[in-house]
This record gives structure tokens, sequence and C-alpha cells, in this order.
């Protein structure tokens, strides 16, 4: 027969380990895409940081589309 003190004992300690392991845990930083996020995470600068890369990536779409264009203007005038 085991004691109540023994009991209180196993309770105790499994509840420290369990606080132990949600600090632990909180201490970690979250991870986006596998990418660990800063400790001091601006949701404001990183939306206008995507903002700024889809305005690059559209004008760079538009420039190869006038390229091509133009490569196709090209060719049906030598062919």
């Amino acid at each position: 027969m085991v004691s109540k003190d023994a009991v209180r004992v196993v309770v105790g300690v499994a509840a420290l380990g369990w606080a132990g392991r949600e600090a632990i845990k909180s201490r970690q930083r979250p991870k986006v895409f596998g990418m660990k996020l800063p400790r001091e995470f601006d949701a404001q600068k990183l939306a206008k940081q995507i903002g700024k890369a889809a305005e690059h990536l559209e004008r760079t779409s538009e420039d190869v589309r006038d390229i091509s264009r133009q490569a196709k203007r090209l060719s049906d005038k030598v062919a």
C-alpha cells in the first residue's frame, strides 16, 4: 500500500515537470516555413516587406512579358 505522502510527492513532481516543459516550450521561437521568427515580431513591417516583394515581382513579370512580345515581333519579321 502506498502512503498519501508518496502520492502527493509523485503528483507534485509531475506538476513541476509539466510546468517546466511548458516554460521551455514558450521560450522557443515559432517557425514559419521552417524559419524561426524573431522574438520581437512586427506583423506590420512583415506585411510591408511582402507587399514590396509582390510589387517587384509584378514589375519583373511585366518586363518579361514585354520582352517576350518584342522577341515574337522580331521573329515574325525575320521569318
